[in-house]
């Protein structure tokens, strides 16, 4: 109805404009006569204006931001804002990366709008804080190495979501709604075009594929998931009560060592020259070890 009355009243106007403003998974169809705009993310020196605004005696912030892992957070706002105010309060930004996707999770999840004084009442009670971010980061886990993409149609979410909703005490025909609550309340998952979503940023899907990771017994699939795709072991590493003894016991497995992988040479250089990289940006707390020399 309101969309009906907006197309009725802008073919009335003569000389003024009409703008609307709606997040995006919430406008199912295109409005007659209405252009339609998408904002894009933060570029560097609207990064930089920002910056200076917010903190106009400090000029260190940027050359700070550009030396942390995390810095692509920084294209938008809401993890700008955040950054900005522990830059403000520590006058330093955090080394570990996990530290900082850790917290701008459950500041997207629940603190940022009680900050704003909103508060959405959940349709689903249950559905916690807790719960939506062990169920994004299965949901991730499951994206990142068994349907091994980015972005996903909502037939993928929907069949993800269908193989995992009992274990959230989700009901099994309501995934849309489920979905589109969980990216109005966080914006963490993002439509990117019709019935096709993504994560907003790479980054934090690692690190929730991660989250799920790191509690999961070490298989055969541990070793797939070195050579598909190391990154998310690498966080998972930080994660772990032991970086150390995690980390030794995916490098020193019997299942993964030079000689059993004689035909991948290449490949098996490449994902552990991946993996330690990783690691130096993730700079994990290991304690010293004679297991790992």
């Amino acid at each position: 109805n309101t969309i009906r009355d907006i197309e009725k009243l802008g073919l009335k106007l003569t000389d003024s404009k009409i703008l609307a403003t709606v997040r995006k998974s919430e406008l199912n169809k295109l409005l007659d006569n209405f252009e339609i705009l998408e904002i894009s993310p933060l570029n560097v020196k609207q990064i930089e204006d920002i910056s200076k605004k917010w903190l106009p005696k400090n000029n260190n912030f940027i050359s700070i931001l550009d030396k942390k892992p995390y810095k692509d957070l920084a294209n938008r706002p809401i993890f700008l804002t955040f950054l900005l105010i522990l830059f403000e309060r520590y006058q330093d930004l955090p080394t570990q990366a996990h530290e900082i996707y850790d917290d701008v999770v459950h500041l997207v999840i629940k603190e940022w709008d009680e900050h704003r004084d909103i508060i959405r009442h959940s349709k689903y009670s249950d559905f916690s804080t807790r719960k939506k971010v062990k169920f994004l980061s299965e949901v991730s886990y499951l994206l990142t190495y068994k349907v091994k993409q980015k972005i996903f149609s909502s037939k993928i979410l929907q069949d993800i979501y269908l193989d995992i909703h009992e274990k959230y005490n989700l009901p099994s025909e309501e995934m849309k709604e489920v979905v589109l609550e969980i990216e109005s309340h966080t914006g963490l998952i993002s439509e990117s075009y019709y019935k096709h979503f993504e994560f907003s940023h790479l980054s934090i899907q690692e690190f929730l594929c991660a989250s799920h990771l790191v509690h999961l017994p070490y298989n055969s699939d541990t070793i797939k998931y070195f050579f598909e795709y190391p990154e998310p072991l690498a966080i998972a590493t930080c994660l772990s009560g032991d970086s150390g003894s995690w980390l030794a016991n995916l490098v020193l497995n019997h299942s993964l060592n030079i000689k059993s992988f004689s035909g991948r040479k290449k490949e098996f250089s490449a994902s552990m020259f991946t993996l330690l990289n990783r690691l130096l940006i993730e700079s994990p707390n290991f304690k010293a070890s004679e297991e790992l020399g």
